[in-house]
């Protein structure tokens, strides 16, 4: 689960929406006691909508792989596949689809969600996430 380390701690969420409206919040992420699990909390603001959720994260099938079990305060639930490969982050659902890195030695993580489309995949909003000391 090391692989998850980096994620470990307290993170300023911001970024912007297809359609304009600022993503302002925090992301803070945590193992479990034992060491087995993360989990992940998200607080922000999308335009004037307050998103809060929670995640579980936990080893997956394959070696680097993850499986993540989301919940958020308007009902939705997700499941979800992450990657991790150097400093590039993927995460993979039927619903929507991460792309992003690590930067500055780990304290920033940016990156874009896209949704699907007829035939590929449609940017749905950039995030940058800048670790807090």
């Amino acid at each position: 689960m090391n692989e998850l380390s980096p994620f470990i701690g307290r993170w300023k969420t911001s970024g912007k929406t297809i359609d304009g409206k600022k993503i302002n919040g925090t992301d803070i992420y945590e193992w479990m006691d034992g060491s087995k699990f993360v989990i992940h909390t998200v607080d922000v603001l999308i335009g004037n909508e307050r998103v809060k959720s929670m995640e579980i994260i936990g080893q997956g099938e394959h070696k680097n792989e993850f499986t993540s079990y989301a919940f958020d305060n308007n009902g939705s639930t997700n499941i979800s596949i992450m990657y991790f490969k150097n400093n590039q982050i993927t995460i993979v659902s039927e619903r929507e689809r991460f792309k992003g890195e690590f930067k500055a030695m780990g304290k920033i993580i940016e990156g874009k969600w896209e949704k699907p489309s007829d035939k590929d995949w449609e940017y749905l909003m950039d995030i940058r996430l800048e670790k807090e000391v």
